[in-house]
């Protein structure tokens, strides 16, 4: 599974190879198409923690890093990996 949702619904997490853990999409925030394996969200996601700056977006189940991330996949593009629920 490339998306895992809490119980409520109310929020979906997507696991970052990145920064090594779980981004959470709040549904009051973020748009989900729906969608597992080929999921998008918008708008882009900022998360700032111990690795420093992480900004993506989904795409089609493609995570894209932008270029002001700060650690080494910035500037690249992933498919989404698994996420254990």
């Amino acid at each position: 599974m490339k998306v895992a949702v809490t119980a409520d619904g109310a929020k979906q997490l997507i696991f970052c190879p990145a920064c090594k853990h779980a981004h959470g999409y709040d549904s009051a925030r973020w748009k989900w198409n729906g969608e597992q394996e080929k999921a998008t969200f918008t708008p882009s996601h900022v998360h700032a923690g111990a690795n420093g700056k992480c900004h993506i977006n989904v795409t089609d189940g493609i995570i894209i890093f932008h270029p002001d991330c700060e650690h080494p996949l910035r500037g690249t593009r992933i498919p989404l990996p698994d996420i254990d629920s």
